[in-house]
């Protein structure tokens, strides 16, 4: 049996026991027999930048512990303030990381799709989470517990470097969003905002109502209804009934 999870992990066999006992733990539930495959898994993280950059070996380690689960849209995948140690890889679908105020305003962060990670400052630096994550629409990922996590990264510390390169990306966006807050006058974030949103629907038609894009952008609903009908007279957008379609 050992043998056989080592020859899965690394088809030549290089593993020593000790290795192979930091990433199975008899305890955890066996989760191979879920709707995707090992091989289904691998080809999916695969297409994850950080993983297209890094040796197979440590794509089959994140690939064996991991297991797959569907959320529906408006699905709060995170709460700001709670402990949690789940780590998400997203393969489909789109999702919003937001704030709130202390006097109750959503602040959006960052809009998040397949090829990004969610979750994983909260499991290296083990506090609470620091905002909410919310799904906005239908949204698969692969899950990787926090233990599992670190003790990857104990074995292959290669994947910690890149993942940091990721994150000082995710930042600069981060910084710059704020910035667009701050500096952007409220056509310019709405548009700027749904023209993200629409590289995570098919055919970029973003399927929201005015209000649910009026708490990305962070204006009332009456505000950014004028503003999309502004936009469409502009032929920028055609709106439809909980639809708004990028020309």
């Amino acid at each position: 049996m050992l043998k056989t999870i080592i020859d899965l992990i690394s088809p030549k066999g290089k593993f020593i026991l000790t290795k192979r006992a930091l990433l199975v733990n008899p305890q955890t539930p066996c989760y191979n027999c879920l709707q995707m495959t090992f091989e289904e898994r691998i080809k999916a993280l695969k297409n994850i930048p950080i993983f297209k950059v890094l040796p197979i070996s440590e794509v089959k380690a994140v690939a064996f512990s991991a297991y797959e689960k569907d959320f529906p849209a408006k699905h709060p995948l995170i709460k700001e303030g709670e402990k949690s140690n789940l780590l998400y890889f997203i393969l489909e679908g789109s999702l919003r990381v937001y704030k709130v105020s202390q006097e109750g305003e959503e602040i959006n962060l960052n809009i998040c799709g397949p090829g990004d990670i969610v979750g994983e400052m909260a499991i290296i630096d083990k506090i609470p989470r620091s905002a909410s994550v919310e799904t906005l629409q239908a949204t698969k990922a692969l899950i990787l517990k926090g233990e599992d996590f670190i003790k990857i990264l104990r074995v292959y510390p290669e994947i910690a470097i890149v993942m940091l390169s990721e994150l000082n990306k995710r930042i600069r966006n981060i910084d710059q969003n704020v910035e667009d807050i701050l500096t952007k006058n409220l056509r310019e974030r709405t548009w700027k905002t749904l023209l993200t949103l629409s590289n995570y629907f098919p055919k970029r038609k973003v399927l929201m109502s005015h209000e649910e894009l009026a708490s990305i952008v962070g204006a009332t609903r009456a505000r950014i209804t004028e503003i999309l009908d502004l936009l469409e007279k502009e032929n920028k957008i055609i709106l439809d009934h909980k639809k708004i379609q990028i020309c």
